[in-house]
């Protein structure tokens, strides 16, 4: 599947000690799939931010893995998906291959991953029609 969503809302979910976050995207444009613009999906991802208790405080950290960042509220991203299958998670989505299943948006320009994907600067570069 592939689709154009904006992250609308974020929750952590630690699972055998490793965070996870599950994101819950609004479908804003449908290239590939059964969705539909408008549709509701979870993105599940390894990472984000937890909460570390030592010494009677409490930290925020952010965990990132494979130079790859969580959703954040308010994101919005070109994501190549498959559909979840494991124990974290019920009717959810992974990103194909990771960073290189997922293209940020800002306004019309796309922000390729920093493990560099060469030739895509723009949406047209993805040849998603």
């Amino acid at each position: 599947m592939v689709v154009q969503v904006e992250a609308t809302r974020t929750k952590p979910i630690e699972y055998s000690g490793i965070t996870f976050t599950l994101t819950e995207g609004k479908i804003e444009k449908f290239f590939k799939g059964e969705y539909e613009a408008n549709d509701v999906i979870s993105i599940l991802e390894t990472g984000g931010i937890s909460e570390v208790h030592s010494n009677n405080k409490v930290q925020r950290v952010n965990y990132i893995f494979e130079e790859n960042e969580v959703f954040k509220t308010g994101d919005k991203a070109i994501i190549f998906l498959k559909k979840y299958s494991g124990p974290i998670a019920e009717n959810s989505y992974v990103v194909l291959g990771v960073y290189q299943g997922k293209f940020l948006i800002n306004g019309e320009k796309i922000i390729a991953p920093e493990h560099g994907i060469e030739g895509i600067s723009g949406i047209e570069d993805l040849k998603l029609n």
